[in-house]
């Protein structure tokens, strides 16, 4: 469904009468993209994506992410997708609104999307590894998300204190990537191996 007058509540009105996807207009680019994994079940390369997927099939993770994303259908779109994997996300609208999460609640990992009105990522990135910030874990993996895919755009995540970078659209299998590269605590046989082997780094560099 297409539509150039939302309301509050279409989304399930939609659903109830048999949709299985929801846009306004106009079309952001990546919306479509995720919608279009989302009611196909497979990623651009045609394989089974995260979303067709029963979560015991997936790697599950004890974890608590936070979502920094003012979009709210891409802030739909990615907790859900974290669901997937067992993870208890919240939501940020921008910035600020992290810095103030993050001040009150402990976190293992954050998907900061980069263009957001009131404080960006950029700006809220900084603050989080100020030495002086109040933040509770000054430390805790960033990811930048962001649609800006142009050279030195990672450089610039980068040099701000991010951990990773992921372009928007999120491909379901390189948020699943990321998931693995920066959360250790492993809960599933799927993804036990992986557990194992950090483990084993980690003693053998004498930081356990």
């Amino acid at each position: 469904m297409l539509t150039s007058k939302g309301q509050r509540g279409d989304s399930e009105r939609f659903n109830l009468a048999g949709f299985d996807g929801y846009l306004t207009k106009p079309i952001d680019q990546s919306l479509l993209y995720n919608t279009f994994l989302e009611v196909s079940g497979y990623n651009e390369d045609n394989k089974q994506s995260v979303n067709s997927l029963h979560p015991r099939e997936l790697p599950q993770f004890k974890a608590r992410v936070l979502v920094v994303e003012d979009n709210a259908v891409n802030q739909k779109v990615a907790q859900g997708l974290l669901n997937k994997f067992g993870i208890q996300a919240d939501l940020a609208g921008n910035g600020e609104e992290a810095l103030h999460a993050l001040k009150n609640m402990p976190f293992d990992l954050v998907f900061m999307d980069c263009q957001m009105p009131v404080m960006d990522g950029y700006e809220a990135c900084t603050q989080i590894r100020n030495p002086t910030s109040t933040v509770l874990n000054r430390s805790l993996p960033i990811v930048a998300m962001t649609a800006n895919t142009m050279q030195g755009d990672r450089e610039k995540c980068l040099s701000v204190g991010m951990n990773d970078f992921i372009s928007k659209p999120v491909n379901p299998i390189k948020l699943k990537e990321a998931l693995l590269k920066w959360l250790p605590k492993c809960t599933s046989d799927v993804v036990k191996p992986k557990c194992e082997q950090t483990v084993v780094r980690s003693l053998s560099r004498g930081r356990l």
